[in-house]
């Protein structure tokens, strides 16, 4: 049964995206592609066994399921022939995942065995998200390689305070107008303070650019609405005349006016949340510099929204089957609409990366090397 289902899904159509050569032109610049190698077959026994082991353990295995499909993704994404690597261990993620449970687990007791104390506790597990979001970015990068050598984040905590949580602030007066300014510092936070061998990233996104996106974003919502107004007013006009004419069936004139409106709603906000994730994913990757190595990325809106799409709807009739092909065709688009634009000779550019991560070393300790994001 789960051979046929895997089987299947990989009948269904996927946009036409044909493998890039080994070296495209942009610009004029050479650049090196992303490639991905996964197959459904391959991960679709990962993943099968992943979830058993999970069930059956009470998601003890959760920890080494994640290590295991972590390492098959990195292990077939490859830049310039080298393919990246994941190092993390199962026991750190597994002690993670049980301060993280513990943190809830604290949460839900205090909501239920004394209510009043509830807003301090959610106040308390706000206050440790800045501190959660630096944890998970520092141990995925410490575990992330790429030619031997190691990422890095470098961000504060009281850094991370400021971005995650003091801007909000500010965010909230302003009835949501500062939000893409604060997006756009998360993400400068992000990217600045990470490290390739020793080497800093550079964050060129300008803050306009984030709100064109949420502009956008913005006027897709208003023409949404119109549209549902316009929608809705045909639909109960047809239906009135169709009542006139004879026949006083309210309930089906209801039905009749609802799942239209409510495909458009739904569609039309999936649509907008698909453009957003697709233009900051653009956007955040072609501003990420690294001693003048770019990268560029075109993934297109109408593929990913196709993707999300036809993903969503054979996971649903597949009953969750269908989640590692969609994985995977995602991975797989997702490389393909990635290049690297190296700036000199690269294998230059890794070798000096090498000698300054040795002359910094590895920061991070082991009583620390943990994973608090899930």
């Amino acid at each position: 049964m789960m051979h046929v289902a895997a089987a299947s899904a990989d009948d269904l159509p996927i946009p036409s995206t044909p493998p890039p050569p080994a070296v495209l032109e942009y610009d004029f610049v050479e650049t090196l592609p992303f490639r991905f190698s996964g197959q459904t077959g391959e991960y679709f026994r990962i993943w099968i066994v992943n979830l058993a082991l999970t069930l059956l353990t009470l998601g003890i295995y959760s920890a080494w399921a994640k290590v295991r499909t972590q390492r098959y993704f990195y292990a077939h994404t490859s830049v310039a022939g080298a393919p990246f690597e994941y190092l993390a261990r199962p026991v750190p993620i597994l002690i993670g995942r049980l301060i993280a449970a513990a943190l809830f687990a604290a949460y839900l007791a205090t909501a239920n065995l004394a209510p009043a104390y509830e807003p301090f506790a959610l106040l308390a597990l706000l206050v440790a998200i800045p501190w959660i979001v630096v944890r998970s970015l520092a141990f995925r990068a410490h575990n992330s390689a790429w030619r031997s050598l190691r990422f890095g984040f470098a961000g504060s905590t009281g850094r991370a305070y400021v971005e995650y949580l003091l801007w909000y602030v500010p965010v909230l007066f302003t009835f949501g107008l500062l939000w893409p300014y604060v997006a756009w510092r998360q993400k400068r936070f992000m990217v600045s303070n990470h490290r390739y061998g020793g080497q800093p990233f550079a964050f060129q996104a300008r803050v306009t650019e984030f709100y064109v996106i949420w502009l956008l974003a913005i006027a897709g919502v208003v023409g949404l609405i119109v549209s549902i107004i316009v929608l809705m007013g045909v639909i109960g006009a047809a239906s009135g005349a169709l009542s006139s004419q004879g026949g006083d069936d309210a309930e089906a004139r209801i039905w009749l006016v609802m799942v239209p409106a409510m495909v458009l709603i739904y569609g039309g906000y999936f649509a907008i949340f698909v453009y957003i994730q697709t233009a900051t994913t653009n956007l955040v990757l072609n501003a990420t510099d690294l001693a003048s190595n770019r990268l560029l990325s075109r993934l297109r809106f109408r593929h990913m929204l196709w993707l999300y799409l036809s993903n969503t709807v054979a996971i649903l009739a597949t009953v969750g089957l269908a989640i590692p092909w969609a994985r995977i065709r995602m991975a797989r688009y997702r490389a393909s609409r990635t290049q690297l634009v190296p700036h000199g000779d690269l294998d230059a550019f890794v070798a000096e990366s090498a000698r300054t991560q040795r002359a910094i070393g590895q920061e991070i300790g082991d009583f620390f090397d943990v994973d608090l994001g899930f």
